[in-house]
C-alpha cells in the first residue's frame, strides 16, 4: 500500500475510534501482507465498518475481515474464513442477497466460518506473529 492509501485507512480507522497503529503496528511492512485485499469502508445506520476483502483467486483461500463500530460505542473485529478454519470458531452464516448494504456482494451468497476477535490487531499480522 502506498503513503496515500495508508492515509486514507488511517482515516476509515479514526472513524472507529482506533489508531491505524492499533491495526497494524508497523503499518509499512504490515500492510504488505493485504496486498490482495481490497479496503472498503460502509456506513449502516451511521455505524462505520471496515473491510478488508481478499480479491480473485485468494477469496476461497484467504480470509476476509472486517472492524465496526456498534450501536453502543464498541468496535468489533471479525474475521471470517471460506473454509472451515482449524482454529475456534464463533459461529457460520451465510449472506444473502437481500437488501444487504453491509458487507461486500463478493462476499454474498457464500457459508462463512466467524471468528470474533478480542484484539483490533490484524489477522495477518496475528498470523505472522504466531508463525515465529
Amino acid at each position: 500500500m502506498n503513503a496515500i492509501n495508508r492515509i486514507e485507512l488511517a482515516k476509515m480507522f479514526s472513524l472507529l475510534g482506533v489508531s491505524l497503529r492499533t491495526v497494524f503496528p508497523d503499518p509499512q511492512e504490515n500492510l504488505a501482507l493485504y496486498h490482495g485485499h481490497t479496503w472498503k469502508m460502509v456506513n449502516h445506520k451511521h455505524e462505520p465498518c471496515v473491510h478488508a476483502i481478499p480479491q480473485g483467486d485468494q477469496f476461497v483461500d484467504s480470509f476476509w475481515e472486517q472492524w465496526f463500530l456498534t450501536s453502543e460505542g464498541e468496535v468489533v473485529h471479525r474475521v471470517l474464513f471460506n473454509e472451515e478454519p482449524l482454529l475456534p470458531y464463533h459461529d457460520t452464516l451465510v449472506l444473502t442477497f437481500d437488501r444487504d448494504e453491509v458487507h461486500p456482494s463478493v462476499s454474498l451468497g457464500h457459508l462463512w466460518y466467524v471468528m470474533e476477535n478480542t484484539s483490533l490487531l490484524a489477522w495477518g499480522v496475528q498470523s505472522l506473529l504466531h508463525r515465529m
